[in-house]
């Protein structure tokens, strides 16, 4: 049974995102989605098919048949990694120190350019992965947190904070 006032051991953290860790949230974030594997899978499959095609039938293949899944595959991590470089160098408050603060009532987190307060029922979702901790704001925008950033947190009271609240979450 949840109890009325969860109490976490500690309610802040801090967290600043380097470009490398960035980068790879975006890859994360990317990739573990339904619509990221079906790129993956739609261009091995062509991958496949030209190989089949190459082996069974070489006199109606060409080699276009072959850069096409290839494109596909090496073209939107590409892109995704020259996107994120570009928005963490131009974007002055994404290497900016944020902190958080997992109130039993609201999420807070704030920087040196601006704050923020959240009711936990106007957050979307809380996804963790294996490094990573994700608190979506809307169905698409996430904000990233390292769990080396989380070290202080009670991620157990927190969960039965967000359950409380009725916000998805895989803690």
């Amino acid at each position: 049974m949840i109890t009325e006032h969860l109490s976490l051991p500690s309610t802040v953290t801090k967290s600043r995102l380097t470009l490398k860790e960035f980068t790879k949230a975006n890859f994360v974030l990317r990739y573990s989605t339904f619509i990221g594997w079906i790129s993956v899978i739609l261009a091995l499959i062509l991958l496949i098919a030209a190989t089949v095609l190459a082996v069974f039938v070489p006199d109606i293949l060409t080699s276009e048949s072959f850069i096409f899944p290839v494109v596909i595959m090496g073209l939107s991590p590409a892109l995704l990694y020259i996107r994120s470089r570009v928005m963490y160098k131009k974007n002055a408050r994404l290497q900016e120190e944020l902190e958080f603060d997992f109130g039993q009532e609201n999420l807070s987190f704030k920087s040196a350019s601006f704050s923020t307060t959240m009711k936990w029922e106007a957050v979307h979702k809380v996804k963790t992965t294996k490094n990573w901790l994700f608190l979506y704001t809307t169905r698409l925008m996430a904000i990233p947190i390292p769990k080396k950033n989380l070290m202080g947190i009670d991620l157990f009271a927190l969960k039965q904070i967000l359950d409380r609240y009725k916000v998805k979450n895989n803690l």
